[in-house]
């Protein structure tokens, strides 16, 4: 089974799904699919398991 997490946009507060993968990454950009916002994991304005 697939591992992911989730993520809230710090922008628009669209929620979404990420590989888990990228989730321990610090290099990694995360681009919401809603209003196009780049962040980082980090900054996501929320993230769960």
């Amino acid at each position: 089974m697939e591992r992911i997490f989730w993520v809230s946009c710090p922008s628009c507060r669209f929620r979404y799904s990420v590989d888990h993968a990228l989730r321990r990454r610090a290099d990694v950009t995360l681009e919401c699919p809603r209003c196009r916002d780049r962040f980082p994991v980090e900054s996501a304005a929320s993230i769960e398991d």
